[in-house]
């Protein structure tokens, strides 16, 4: 499956949450994938007719670039593990196979720093004491002249080691930033628009942080948008945040 079939198949499977938790009359079988310049989705809705969606997610740009650092150190860590001397695996396992170590970096450290500093990690590991938990920190495996801060280990019923890469995942709200970028496109459809913001990576923040502003731009600036409504939508919790106007 290319990159375009799963940013599709993505966007419907949002769409589909949202449907059920706005409880949507959405005709079964209406919703279709629709391409630019028309808005993400087309479906009928039951005494309305056909209702076009356009899809943003409300994630921070720095906040999704940690997350893809993060994913690609952790399978850089598991990558340099399985190259290792079995017997190198093995002393790894002994120690810390029914665990997942988390491997946390110093504050500002960048990304390639941490990588070349890896091994270090893995060779600290060989030669840990035995049941370490918890936060275990750098100085504690002689990892002081690296950009190691600390590793977190957490024990249980596992078929480890497993490892994990923390970044320090500090984000700005993105809501009315992503939505007044949504506000000044043009679309083509014959169909009314709908806006449906959503929060998947990036947890939302509390309602009082963001609401007043978004409600604030929302009242100035949806009758000159191309949208007749504003959904927020958290897929991690399956709620509408907010609706603007109410329905």
């Amino acid at each position: 499956m290319d990159a375009n079939s799963r940013q599709e198949r993505a966007e419907i499977e949002v769409f589909g949450q949202f449907v059920q938790a706005a409880m949507l009359r959405v005709e079964q079988g209406s919703i279709q994938k629709r391409n630019p310049p028309e808005p993400d989705i087309l479906c009928h809705v039951e005494g309305e007719g056909p209702v076009a969606f356009e899809l943003v997610e409300l994630i921070d740009r720095d906040f999704a670039r940690k997350i893809n650092t993060a994913i690609d150190l952790k399978g850089r860590l598991e990558e340099l593990f399985n190259q290792l001397p079995q017997n190198e695996r093995d002393e790894i396992s002994h120690r810390f196979g029914n665990a997942v170590v988390e491997v946390v970096p110093r504050n500002g450290a960048s990304s390639r720093r941490v990588e070349s500093d890896l091994p270090n990690v893995l060779r600290a590991l060989q030669t840990a004491p035995f049941g370490l938990e918890d936060m275990v920190s750098a100085t504690a495996l002689g990892l002081e002249a690296t950009e190691i801060n600390h590793l977190l280990v957490a024990r249980g019923e596992l078929n480890g080691p497993c490892f994990d890469l923390d970044t320090t995942l500090t984000c700005s709200d993105p809501t009315v930033e992503r939505i007044a970028a949504k506000f000044k496109k043009n679309y083509k459809t014959t169909a009314p628009i709908e806006l449906l913001a959503y929060s998947e990576l990036q947890p939302p923040a509390p309602g009082n942080t963001w609401k007043p502003s978004l409600l604030e731009y929302c009242q100035s600036n949806l009758g000159q948008s191309p949208f007749r409504r504003i959904w927020i939508f958290c897929i991690r919790s399956r709620e509408i945040l907010l609706t603007f106007p109410e329905t």
